[in-house]
């Protein structure tokens, strides 16, 4: 990626050469932009909107999945690395069509409850994280790769500390063929 003066900001580079970031992945990664599929879903603690970086892609291709979480006011999620609460985590179910990277959750505060005398991380407010994936080789016999799994959370008011939820997760991505046919010589040679 270059900035309007051409100097360089980002890079985009695999270890593998098999896997390889898309575009689309690129411009929601760094922009959020997402051209494809939109899910929003509501429960009685908050409202989750998912976006997927492409609904179509090629084996190696490397998509994203964006999260957006909107909490009312006075409700918080527990964060990763609490105890004795479940903590906000996505979580796929076992796929070998598709290899599910690290999540990249945001950093968290410290909220103090003086009642029960514990300090722990939070999520107020907009909650916003991504989950890399990338499609996997053996997809080559597939026109489309299901991911599945859930996101998981426990929500607390001001008064009541809600039981653990979770929310079924269900992405589509429709896989092109890659192009395998042998480019022609320049020399008018044949392929």
């Amino acid at each position: 990626m270059v900035d309007s003066s051409g100097n360089i900001t980002s890079k985009y580079f695999r270890e593998r050469y098999e896997e390889r970031c898309t575009p689309q992945s690129m411009l929601s990664l760094d922009f959020g932009v997402n051209g494809g599929e939109v899910v929003r879903i509501e429960t009685a603690h908050l409202t989750l909107t998912t976006r997927l970086s492409q609904d179509r892609a090629r084996t190696g291709n490397r998509i994203v999945i964006d999260f957006e979480i909107e909490l009312p006011e006075k409700m918080h999620l527990y964060a990763p690395g609490v105890t004795g609460y479940l903590p906000l985590a996505v979580v796929f179910d076992e796929n070998p069509l598709v290899e599910i990277h690290d999540t990249a959750y945001p950093q968290s505060e410290m909220l103090n409850l003086p009642a029960i005398g514990e300090t722990v991380p939070v999520y107020h407010g907009a909650v916003s994280f991504r989950q890399e994936v990338t499609i996997g080789l053996d997809t080559r016999r597939t026109s489309s790769v299901q991911i599945t799994g859930k996101l998981q959370y426990q929500a607390c008011d001001d008064e009541i500390c809600y039981l653990a939820t979770e929310i079924p997760l269900s992405f589509t991505v429709d896989l092109d063929a890659l192009d395998t046919q042998r480019a022609r010589s320049r020399r008018g040679g044949g392929g």
